[in-house]
Formats: C-alpha cells, sequence, structure tokens
C-alpha cells in the first residue's frame, strides 16, 4: 500500500510541474500573438518633389486623413529672381506631427518637424499640432537664417499622429533627400498603425522585430524552469 501512493503522489506531482510549465510558456506566447491590431503599409511610392518647382500633394488613407507636403518656392525682384524656398508637411484635418517649436533665436511660433531615425518609438516623441516647417532657406522670422531638419542628403523619418474617436493611432513617412542646394527629395513610403498598437519609424507589419515584452520573456522563462524542475524530478523517479 505505501509503494502505490507513492506512486500516485508521485503522478500528481510529475502531473503539476508539466501543467506549470504549459501554463508558464502558453501565457508568455499568448502575450506576444494575442494583439490583433495591425500595421498598414503603404507600398512604395517615391512622389518627387524637385528643386525650383511649386508643388503640393496630398496622400490620403482612411479617406479621412492626409499627408500633406507643400514646397513653396519664393521670387523676388523686378526680374522675378530665386529667393529661396521652404518645405511643409501637415497632416490634415486635426493631426499631430513629431516636431518641436523652438526653432531660431527670433520666432517660437512656427513649429520643425523631427527628423527620426528609424527603429524610434513614434508614440515617444514630443508632437505639434498639424504640421511644421521641414526646411527652409527664407527664414521665416529667424532672420533669414536656413533651418530644418531635413537639409542633409540621406533618409530620415517624420513621425505623426491622429485620432478617429478609436483611439490614437501613430504612423511614419519616409523621405529621401538629395544634396544641398538643389534640395530635391521624395516621399518614398509610409506607415500607420492601429488604436493601441506600437509602431517605430521604418516598420511595415506588426509581425517586423517583434520582440516579447519583459513580462512575455519572464513567463516564458518560468514555463522553461518549470519543464526543468519537471525533467529533473522525473530522472530521479526513474533512476529510483
Amino acid at each position: 500500500m505505501k509503494k502505490n501512493r507513492e506512486k500516485n503522489s508521485l503522478t500528481v506531482s510529475n502531473s503539476r510541474w508539466l501543467a506549470y510549465a504549459a501554463a508558464g510558456a502558453a501565457t508568455a506566447f499568448a502575450g506576444t500573438h494575442a494583439a490583433e491590431a495591425e500595421i498598414h503599409y503603404s507600398g512604395l511610392i517615391k512622389y518627387r518633389f524637385h528643386g525650383l518647382r511649386s508643388q503640393h500633394h496630398s496622400f490620403h488613407f482612411l479617406n479621412q486623413r492626409a499627408l500633406v507636403f507643400e514646397r513653396n518656392i519664393n521670387y523676388t525682384g523686378t526680374n522675378y529672381s530665386y529667393n529661396g524656398f521652404n518645405d511643409h508637411f501637415h497632416i490634415n484635418p486635426n493631426g499631430s506631427v513629431a516636431g518641436f517649436f523652438y526653432t531660431c533665436a527670433y520666432s517660437t511660433s512656427v513649429a520643425s518637424v523631427s527628423n527620426l531615425d528609424r527603429g524610434d518609438a513614434i508614440s515617444q516623441r514630443p508632437f505639434v499640432p498639424s504640421g511644421g516647417i521641414m526646411m527652409t532657406a527664407d527664414g521665416l522670422g529667424c532672420g533669414g537664417a536656413a533651418r530644418g531638419q531635413f537639409f542633409s542628403a540621406g533618409t530620415g523619418f517624420i513621425g505623426f499622429k491622429f485620432d478617429l474617436g478609436q483611439g490614437v493611432q501613430y504612423g511614419w513617412s519616409r523621405i529621401k533627400k538629395g544634396p544641398y542646394p538643389e534640395n530635391q527629395y521624395e516621399l518614398v513610403d509610409y506607415a500607420y498603425a492601429d488604436p493601441g498598437e506600437p509602431i517605430t519609424a521604418g516598420q511595415r507589419s506588426s509581425a517586423e522585430a517583434r520582440i516579447p515584452t519583459q513580462g512575455g520573456l519572464a513567463m516564458l522563462a518560468l514555463g522553461a524552469v518549470g519543464l526543468m524542475a519537471w525533467r529533473r524530478q522525473r530522472r530521479r523517479s526513474a533512476a529510483a
């Protein structure tokens, strides 16, 4: 009788260890896959804004929002000579853009658009209403000085956010900039996330670069520890 009781006790213990391990691992994996929100990617666009031509173009999505790019070329004097340019980015209507207001020593009333790095978390950036200056050689209250974070050639990202009544949604647009002074640039692509879905600059899908949270890793570790303990106890039982 004593031997049977020991066997039954061992069987219950093994079952519990296996349950603990399975539960821990399932919780961890559920934490990484439970979210059903998505990231929506535009695909390649490559719309070019030329250096010496005024342009205005809107890229519509969700039938209610638009990414708006404006290039204004200024000419002055009797011979209508080139006198500079300014480039704006806005999200309409009622959106916000990752940016800042301290733009120069003379004026803080005009916002500048932040040039983000790939992988930056959009939701963690400061935002300004509607939009601002990407780059300008007109000064715009800065004593004639050029300003903006998109003067240098290369690729950068603009972050934006909006709310359609179901929660804040974040997104990015990718800008490829040519060398100064021609200042040609193009909108390469853009993406935005559903409410509650995080997104980083350049991220095109929810599965891309998905890393388990610390909580998920902790639960996975607990599951692994439970499974190891169950295996050790099973080996000891077999050797007894």
